[in-house]
């Protein structure tokens, strides 16, 4: 889980047993409304990083791949 530099999102990684993916859910802190659910790494995702004006969002899993 890893908070937006101006607080008001939250990314959470998890993973979806039916799917062979890893899913990022980022949610709006103030109303808790789902903005956007997010799917690329097929292993664990180990780091979850904001830019710097919280406009992208970057993930990488343990394989190295960076989405």
């Amino acid at each position: 889980m890893k908070y937006s530099n101006g607080g008001h999102m939250l990314a959470a990684a998890y993973n979806k047993i039916s799917t062979l993916h890893y899913k990022i859910c980022i949610i709006n802190c103030y109303t808790m409304e789902k903005i956007q659910k997010l799917e690329s790494h097929t292993v664990k995702i180990t780091g979850i990083q904001w830019s710097y004006r919280d406009s992208f969002l970057y993930s990488c899993g343990k394989d190295g791949k960076l989405f």
